[in-house]
């Protein structure tokens, strides 16, 4: 059901997240981090101790101590991998952090989207101009959704992850667009919905990613419990 909270405006431009947006991220991690375990303990056999919760534990206190990290995931699993690899004293520590990250982004995008959400997407890029704003690590090119956007972003040492305003501010200047002319779509009530308001965006939550209700500090502009809403609000 879709529910207006807020005085709605045509868009222009339609900025999407990708990860429990368009496709159900949480067994594409899952099935990504079992497949780098097993290349990380196969490749640095001194590691075969550490299980994949000890990494995620390594992570979490990197992410802590350097909020740089934090915003930037990518990032934070290469200085997981370095750091481990070098209190191991494994030769070439960087190389093959390199070599295991190239391995983990191959992995990370090897799934697809459904064909309704292509459906969607193709029908909307032929009305409006999209972009992907996502804090994770898809290749929408490998995924096969690159062509449909004119702009995709990630955090990189440019650009603060969501709910920062970095990449929302980007867009904005790359698509020579009012703020208010943009439509932000996602699943999150802090990254998605927080962080496009504080650009001056609109927001449309989706409540069937991970976010919850509670995790709500500003109100979105439209809620929609099911992606194919859009078509009703939008086409």
């Amino acid at each position: 059901m879709i529910r207006f909270h807020r005085r709605f405006h045509p868009p222009k431009v339609i900025s999407f997240d990708l990860d429990d947006t368009l496709y159900d991220n949480v067994p594409i991690i899952k099935r990504t981090e079992e497949r780098t375990h097993s290349l990380i303990t196969e490749r640095v056999p001194e590691t075969r101790e550490w299980d994949i919760e000890h990494w995620r534990q390594r992570r979490l206190d990197l992410m802590r101590r350097d909020d740089a990290l934090a915003d930037n995931m990518t990032a934070l699993r290469r200085a997981t991998l370095l750091q481990g690899f070098r209190e191991l004293e494994i030769d070439d520590a960087e190389t093959v952090t390199d070599e295991i990250m190239d391995a983990f982004l191959a992995f990370r995008s090897d799934f697809s989207v459904s064909e309704q959400v292509h459906d969607l997407l193709d029908q909307l890029a032929s009305r409006y101009s999209l972009v992907a704003v996502s804090n994770g690590n898809a290749d929408v090119k490998r995924v096969g959704i690159g062509h449909y956007f004119k702009l995709a972003l990630q955090p990189t040492h440019d650009f603060r992850g969501k709910p920062n305003t970095d990449m929302f501010e980007y867009v904005k200047q790359a698509m020579n667009c009012a703020p208010e002319a943009i439509l932000h779509v996602g699943d999150s009530p802090q990254s998605d919905v927080f962080g496009a308001h504080r650009a001056g965006m609109q927001s449309v939550w989706l409540t069937s990613g991970l976010g919850r209700s509670h995790q709500l500090r500003v109100l979105p502009t439209v809620t929609i419990d099911d992606l194919q809403e859009l078509s009703a609000l939008l086409l």
